[in-house]
């Protein structure tokens, strides 16, 4: 704190207290004493934060845009100029003005007399600037006056056209024929040669994400050329409102079901079939998750220790969204006391497993494919314990035989051969969608 400053502190500081005493008694000199301490203070402003001059916005700033008022709607003025101000203000108010601390406005009433344009042309009008800060006063504008060049506006009624961003999420379509655009129309009004430019007039709506059936946006309307640069124009309405029509898609499909055993049977049985009825449901869902369905795995089948067949009705696992026309089927397990194949002797132990094995699909019909997926034949094998143990996908050849299969989804029976001494007890049938092929 400088000296000065101090000083009227201290004064303050005596006057406060040389005043607590006798205020009750005496209000007058109170007050005297209180208007005396802000007289102080206002002087210790001017010697600390003195009122000067500058002219503002400085150099390297933006000036001042001056603003035509009175326009007829019929007409633009043209090339509008921009202007400096010498203010006087406080000197640290000085420091922070820029070109937004001020308006800049000429009238140009006088040159339309009778709601006409004046034949005067290039006509110079004084610039009127107010302050939108207290304590700033202005001294004058630079320049005072402008030239100004008044022109009759052109005007053209264009269609508002939406341009899209994105799209929405998979599920979900917009049915772009039932969109709405609020207005559907504006008028745009310029210069000629501004006018004469444009190629559309759109908003800018973007979809990703969007999972409303009515979506409802509204944006900024902006006037473009046929390369997309925007045209600065004046808009009848610069915001529009989109309403969208993006309602969630749905598939019907009819799918394949797959049991799902889990664990052997005892020692000594094996599963000589395992019949899933009906074979195939019917899903109804989002077309991004049916479309890509194959097949439908149900709940596990559990052949712990089973010696003999037996029926289950499993739930049948559907993906979130998706709809089935039931949701349980009826799953039949047969169960039967393994016979080693023959040439094993009576002390070779006999065991059985079901493999997984990846088929050779052959014969297709012409201009019929199936339908990609993961597919695997179930084998159902026994034989000799050490034989089955040693087993592998790799040693059993499956082949499926698409031959006589029409579009859709049909019912296959694989052909499984296994190595020598390993016998082939059956394999399930397969399910799979024939397709038309892609051209």
């Amino acid at each position: 704190m400088s000296g000065a400053v101090r000083r009227t502190g201290h004064t303050m500081l005596l006057i406060g207290r040389s005043s607590a005493g006798s205020i009750v008694s005496n209000w007058g000199l109170a007050c005297l004493s209180l208007i005396a301490a802000f007289g102080v203070w206002f002087l210790v402003q001017d010697v600390e934060n003195p009122r000067t001059r500058a002219i503002v916005p400085g150099e390297g700033q933006p000036f001042v845009p001056v603003e035509a008022l009175n326009v007829p709607n019929a007409y633009l003025v043209q090339d509008l100029p921009m202007v400096q101000v010498d203010v006087e203000a406080r000197e640290g108010d000085i420091e922070r003005l820029s070109a937004s601390d001020f308006r800049a406005t000429v009238d140009v009433h006088s040159l339309f007399p009778n709601g006409e344009l004046s034949p005067a042309d290039g006509v110079s009008l004084p610039v009127s600037v107010t302050s939108k800060r207290d304590g700033v006063r202005i001294v004058r504008v630079l320049p005072a006056t402008v030239q100004l060049t008044v022109v009759q506006a052109e005007a053209k009624t264009f269609q508002v056209q939406i341009r899209r961003t994105g799209s929405p999420p998979a599920g979900f379509r917009e049915q772009v024929d039932e969109a709405l655009v609020d207005p559907a129309f504006v008028t745009v009004t310029g210069l000629p040669s501004l006018v004469a430019s444009i190629d559309h007039v759109e908003v800018v709506v973007p979809l990703s994400g969007v999972k409303d059936e009515t979506y409802m946006y509204e944006g900024e309307v902006v006037a473009l050329t046929a390369s997309g640069n925007s045209v600065t124009v004046n808009l009848s309405a610069t915001r529009a409102k989109v309403t969208l029509s993006t309602p969630q898609t749905f598939s019907v499909k009819s799918v394949p079901v797959l049991a799902n055993p889990i664990n052997f049977p005892a020692p000594g049985y094996r599963v000589t079939n395992i019949q899933v009825e009906p074979s195939v449901v019917t899903a109804t869902g989002p077309d991004s998750v049916v479309d890509n369905l194959s097949t439908l795995l149900l709940d596990d089948i559990d052949l712990t220790n089973a010696t003999s067949s037996f029926t289950r009705t499993p739930q049948i696992k559907a993906p979130p969204g998706v709809a089935l026309d039931r949701l349980r089927v009826t799953v039949r397990v047969e169960v039967k006391l393994i016979e080693c194949t023959p040439g094993a002797t009576t002390t070779t132990p006999c065991s059985s497993a079901s493999i997984a094995v990846a088929p050779l699909f052959v014969d297709p019909p012409l201009g019929l494919t199936f339908e990609s997926g993961n597919y695997t034949a179930q084998v159902h094998v026994s034989g000799p314990a050490d034989r089955i143990a040693q087993l592998k996908p790799s040693d059993i050849k499956v082949t499926v035989s698409l031959a006589n299969g029409l579009p859709g989804t049909g019912t296959f029976t694989p052909v499984a051969v296994a190595p020598s001494g390993v016998k082939v007890e059956s394999v399930e049938p397969m399910t799979l969608r024939l397709i038309p092929v892609a051209p």
